[in-house]
């Protein structure tokens, strides 16, 4: 008899797994369960699998950096931001003003003559360190700017298999995904049913083949 639970994943006369997804008749379930016999017999070995100490530790790092990535602010972002609030404006600005006063060493001084103030030295090799500042800072807001498309050369079909992957990747632990997918294919093609048993059926010939 099928169960309440398992109605809820009722395709017809059969029942969707909830972990392969394919449609296969009540008695492939056990009891009220919504995993099909073979894939609950493919989880069982995946249990059986020992976990070494140091998976274990390794899965505990990749936990923490997962929780720190989602809860911690980017710290060159903030610091920069602080800096700039200390300083009362950015470090490029403050480049371009020292570079400035390099260049016109006695600028602004009015007990100096225009003799005076061409005769003190620069510091040539000073004023290149902050030229170069400025010309990085250049580069890297020209880069911002240009900006990088990753399918800008891809063909029809790779982005085809791209998309293709993706829906697949996430379809696979998303059941609500899954069953707009099956929705959407049901309402636009009238094959879908027919195609869906013509599926069930190999996958059922490969499970007991194996």
């Amino acid at each position: 008899m099928v169960t309440e639970l398992q109605q809820q994943q009722a395709f017809g006369a059969n029942i969707v797994c909830e972990q392969c997804g394919v449609p296969l008749p009540p008695s492939k379930f056990d009891g009220d369960s919504i995993v099909c016999q073979p894939c609950m017999k493919q989880l069982a070995k995946r249990q059986e699998v020992l976990i070494t100490p140091e998976d274990a530790q390794q899965n505990r790092i990749s936990q923490k950096l997962e929780e720190l990535r989602k809860t911690s602010d980017p710290s060159v972002i903030n610091g920069y931001d602080k800096a700039e609030d200390i300083l009362g404006c950015s470090p490029q600005e403050i480049a371009a003003e020292i570079l400035m006063e390099m260049r016109d060493p006695g600028r602004g001084r009015s007990d100096l003559t225009e003799e005076q103030r061409a005769a003190l030295p620069k510091d040539y090799k000073t004023m290149k360190g902050y030229t170069d500042i400025l010309q990085k800072a250049q580069f890297k807001r020209d880069e911002q700017l240009i900006g990088t498309d990753p399918f800008e050369s891809a063909s029809p079909e790779q982005l085809r298999a791209t998309i293709l992957k993706g829906v697949l990747d996430h379809a696979h632990d998303d059941r609500s995904l899954r069953m707009q997918l099956i929705r959407g294919f049901a309402a636009r093609c009238d094959t879908f049913f027919d195609e869906v048993m013509e599926v069930a059926k190999e996958v059922e010939q490969r499970r007991v083949a194996v």
